[in-house]
């Protein structure tokens, strides 16, 4: 089953809800970001995650990656 948050709050309350086996996560969402709802989901979780984003930074993909994408 797929789910969709549309903002990063409710993605975060879904993460704890649902438990999701893979997170495909956006980088631009609203409210809370793809980063930093990466970096709420690590504190308590392991699943992967994905990240999407339309940004082309070198320091977007690193911070990706360092927070556990």
């Amino acid at each position: 089953t797929v789910y969709c948050a549309y903002d990063g709050n409710q993605a975060l309350e879904m993460v704890e809800e649902i438990n999701p086996d893979l997170i495909l996560l956006d980088i631009m969402l609203p409210n809370r970001d793809g980063m930093e709802v990466c970096r709420e989901v690590r504190k308590k979780h392991d699943m992967p995650i994905i990240m999407l984003t339309a940004k082309d930074s070198e320091i977007d993909k690193v911070l990706g990656l360092e927070l556990g994408a």
